[in-house]
């Protein structure tokens, strides 16, 4: 879990589960020819399934969607990569690598975390929850 990496800032607020709301992680700085760049989720909702969105904007102000507040546009290009949840006690997801080639400085992306809230002890809040969302610049 790493806080304040140049180049990563916060996009607006996630969704809420049962047990509070999800959080969004690079695993290395942006930095163009770094092969250890990705992205992990933590505090998703217990053993469940999500997506982790990654695409080139924001949408400003987020969209609702069936209940969750989705930051990714979808144009012109968007990235799905499966997500899955362990268990207690920080519901960590799967890594999801996404090496930078040397050649992306300046290239902007946006990423996150959008889960089912099935596997909840507490029950469910609605149908989805979601992390809030990085906006990264390559260095």
């Amino acid at each position: 879990m790493r806080l304040g990496v140049p180049g990563v800032k916060q996009v607006g607020w996630g969704t809420p589960h049962g047990e509070g709301y999800p959080a969004l992680y690079t695993t290395a700085d942006p930095v163009g020819g770094s092969q250890n760049f990705g992205f992990e989720s933590w505090k998703a909702p217990g053993k469940t399934a999500g997506i982790l969105l990654v695409g080139f904007r924001k949408i400003p102000g987020g969209w609702n969607w069936q209940g969750a507040k989705i930051y990714v546009d979808p144009r012109p290009a968007m990235m799905i990569f499966g997500l899955y949840s362990g268990g207690w006690p920080l519901y960590k997801s799967n890594r999801i690598k996404i090496p930078i080639p040397t050649w992306a400085k300046g290239l902007k992306l946006v990423a996150q975390a959008l889960w089912v809230n099935s596997g909840s002890p507490f029950g469910p809040m609605g149908t989805f929850s979601t992390s809030d969302a990085l906006e990264v610049t390559v260095k």
